[in-house]
């Protein structure tokens, strides 16, 4: 039995269950293609980064 501290439980079957339909959902191409568009999309948390610069000075 799994269980997470928000309260979340649930059974080992059903978690592998799980597991396998969402490993056969996605590929290593959508992966690559995933963190290459992430790492051209720049800043992603540019309120954050903001902030920080106003901090800094």
């Amino acid at each position: 039995m799994f269980s997470c501290v928000c309260g979340h439980r649930e059974k080992l079957s059903a978690f592998t269950k799980r597991r396998e339909a969402e490993k056969s959902n996605i590929n290593k191409r959508e992966v690559s293609s995933f963190l290459q568009n992430q790492n051209e999309g720049g800043s992603i948390n540019t309120a954050l980064a903001d902030a920080l610069a106003k901090f800094k000075k």
